[in-house]
């Protein structure tokens, strides 16, 4: 398996249990891409933001679900609470610098940062949890 991963929201999880929010977690096996596993919390390292246009129409032609859109990088371990460290006093430059992301195929051809609604196509880092995806340094 390589270091790079891709991971996007399983809808079709949450869809079957709302409390079960989940990513898929995709990477390369002997060449060919494969989901690996599923996890409700990871990080991603050197991200870039992909999105596949041609299947992005497919969706808003169709109105169906299908993976469109992934967050692409470098797998980095997690602690059990990525959010704890949020608590030191030491570490409030990390709070700044984390800004909630999201997708939306209906609205727009690229991932976006919430609270600005600005494009991004690279993150120094991104952190997965049951409630969204946060980047860090979204540009």
């Amino acid at each position: 398996m390589s270091d790079t991963y891709d991971i996007y929201r399983n809808l079709n999880k949450a869809r079957r249990d709302p409390t079960r929010n989940v990513w898929s977690l995709r990477t390369k096996v002997n060449g060919r891409p494969k989901v690996v596993g599923h996890s409700t919390d990871a990080m991603l390292t050197d991200v870039v933001f992909k999105v596949a246009e041609s299947t992005r129409q497919l969706v808003i032609d169709n109105q169906r679900k299908k993976v469109c859109a992934i967050v692409r990088g470098t797998i980095a371990p997690t602690p059990q609470d990525p959010f704890a460290r949020l608590t030191d006093p030491d570490d409030l430059w990390f709070l700044k610098r984390l800004c909630r992301i999201s997708f939306n195929p209906y609205t727009s051809d690229r991932f976006y940062v919430c609270e600005t609604g600005q494009p991004i196509t690279r993150a120094d880092a991104v952190i997965f949890t049951v409630n969204g995806a946060y980047a860090i340094n979204p540009s």
